[in-house]
């Protein structure tokens, strides 16, 4: 009896942490897809030569340069929510993401939130690239 019992609440005591890891693996999951999206995209900015557009509306990442083609769905695993710099949070809505054949891209900062946990991601103006991240799991 005493056995079953020190199982039990050791099981009580572990649940919040997998929980928690779950949700940190769900955000940084959904993080390298956003990222993989960018670093494509300003690729393909830099190969062409021409400035390309992603317009971010709720059901996901659209390229808009030639009509519009969804290059990413938003991710199922996390609300996202998008500030340009000096701004306030927004949902999507038809917010345009700008890669430069020069390789700049437009600062935007997107968060991501599963539940009580989240996960903020700024990208690198010349990269792409995850320059910085804030988290709570």
């Amino acid at each position: 009896m005493l056995v079953v019992a020190l199982i039990a609440i050791m099981f009580i005591g572990t649940a919040p942490l997998i929980s928690a890891s779950s949700r940190e693996r769900r955000l940084r999951a959904a993080a390298e897809e956003i990222e993989g999206m960018v670093r494509g995209e300003r690729a393909k900015a830099q190969t062409s030569g021409e400035r390309r557009v992603i317009e971010v509306r709720p059901a996901g990442f659209y390229e808009t340069n030639r009509g519009r083609k969804q290059v990413l769905a938003m991710p199922r695993q996390a609300a996202i929510s998008l500030r340009a710099p000096g701004a306030d949070w927004q949902k999507p809505g038809g917010q345009e993401w700008e890669f430069s054949p020069i390789g700049m891209v437009t600062p935007l900062s997107v968060r991501l939130q599963d539940g009580g946990s989240w996960m903020e991601i700024d990208f690198d103006l010349l990269t792409g690239r995850l320059a910085e991240e804030r988290y709570a799991f």
